[in-house]
């Protein structure tokens, strides 16, 4: 439920105004490529990112003309149990208008790498991700206009009968200036019907600036009640 650093630097699951075209191609049997070319022409201001995460905590900022490109390779592997290597490869591009200064036109760059294996009930992934550009003038990992991101996530999940145990782990360093972050995710989550789930969750966020000074943003719990059509 609560993800990765990449959701709350504003590089994951942050939607903007633009179009999408998504196709699946059948090489053979057992492997195919899903692609993904999406386009936005600006943001929408709507964003989970925190405060000095993106530019749409930038006042008078903008993230406009983005292009996102995604292929996602997918084997199924032989064997008696059904189990699955699916390896993906990501892109971004866009222009940043307002972010270092009041009239400024900069350019955000961003690629990503993920891998994810399925074998029955067993999911386990892992991401690395590394963005280019200021997208913040003061993030809130750095205190400062950092200029390179690099994120990873891995993570693993096990399903049993109605339950499904999980527990993912990301990291966040900036660079020019500097800054670290971790955020520890280990949950459960109890299919109460079959539209109606529980999540009950653990959270460990921990942001250290430039400075040296270390700050727990999180440290909790929380159960969250999810009714779905």
């Amino acid at each position: 439920w609560w993800g990765g650093v990449q959701y709350f630097d504003g590089l994951k699951l942050n939607p903007g105004y633009g179009v999408s075209w998504e196709r699946q191609w059948r090489v053979s049997g057992n492997w195919h490529l899903d692609s993904y070319v999406q386009y936005f022409v600006r943001q929408d201001g709507v964003s989970g990112a925190l405060a000095g995460g993106n530019p749409e905590s930038v006042p008078g900022a903008q993230a406009r003309h983005t292009g996102v490109v995604r292929v996602v390779s997918t084997w199924a592997l032989p064997g008696p149990s059904s189990s699955s290597v699916a390896l993906g490869l990501s892109a971004l591009v866009g222009q940043l208008r307002g972010v270092t200064s009041r009239d400024s036109r900069d350019t955000h760059r961003a690629i990503a790498v993920d891998l994810t294996y399925r074998r029955g009930a067993l999911t386990v992934f892992g991401e690395a991700l590394r963005s280019y550009g200021i997208i913040n003038p003061i993030r809130y990992t750095s205190g400062g206009p950092s200029s390179r991101i690099n994120d990873v996530l891995m993570g693993a999940a096990y399903r049993y009968g109605p339950v499904t145990f999980e527990v993912t782990w990301s990291a966040g360093l900036d660079e020019h200036p500097s800054g670290r972050q971790s955020l520890w995710v280990p949950g459960v989550i109890v299919a109460l019907t079959g539209n109606v789930d529980l999540y009950a969750e653990y959270v460990r966020w921990d942001v250290t600036s430039s400075a040296g000074v270390h700050t727990t943003f999180e440290d909790g719990g929380q159960i969250v009640l999810n009714w779905h059509f």
